[in-house]
């Protein structure tokens, strides 16, 4: 198969008789041929290489690309190039970092629904004490702090941990999300609010 050659300057048609010279058809310039680019060798390189293993995750947007990191709000596999890494360690693919998504996504959920029990947890522990379930063991009182501590103060705060953790500037919150914090955060000021009225009495 012939090889086709054109001039540096004008991109006209380039004939050769020996292989080590050319002479330009459109405007007689004489050249001296240092190489030769084949292009079916060319197409050859360019042509996509083997297909991933089957176990290795590829990104959403290239196929053909493994995925180096997973989104945070849908969970889509992307690479490098689609990674939008966010301050805070935040990664979005571009979909969700040019529209942020309008629900939750499953790691904010799962941490959602964690501190919304841990607020209902401690909830019912506060309705415990002011029921008096506690009560009537005067001689355990420093046992009783304890416990409160362990099933109340320490639950509420990791509840408000998680959910402060959840919300996020950059993403969407919603309503419920602050009310689990917010609700988590309450049950802690009762409580101090508890003790400081308890070393007054």
């Amino acid at each position: 198969m012939a090889t086709e050659l054109f001039c540096p300057e004008c991109m006209g048609a380039l004939s050769t008789t020996d292989g080590q010279t050319a002479r330009c058809a459109t405007h007689g310039g004489n050249y001296r041929i240092l190489f030769v680019r084949n292009m079916s060798s060319l197409m050859e390189q360019e042509k996509p290489t083997d297909p991933l293993p089957p176990l290795v995750m590829r990104c959403v947007q290239h196929p053909a690309v493994p995925a180096t990191k997973q989104c945070q709000s849908c969970g889509a596999y992307m690479c490098a190039t689609c990674d939008f890494a966010l301050p805070g360690g935040i990664h979005l693919c571009p979909a969700c970092a040019t529209k942020p998504q309008a629900t939750l996504g499953a790691k904010r959920k799962v941490v959602l629904v964690w501190s919304l029990v841990l607020a209902v947890w401690c909830t019912i522990g506060l309705a415990l004490v002011f029921l008096g379930a506690f009560a009537g063991n005067k001689n355990n009182e420093e046992a009783l702090g304890v416990l409160l501590v362990l099933i109340v103060l320490i639950p509420a705060m990791v509840g408000m941990s998680l959910g402060m953790g959840a919300i996020d500037r950059r993403l969407t919150n919603p309503h419920i999300l602050w009310v689990a914090t917010i609700w988590n955060g309450v049950i802690i000021v009762i409580f101090i609010l508890l003790c400081i009225i308890g070393l007054f009495m």
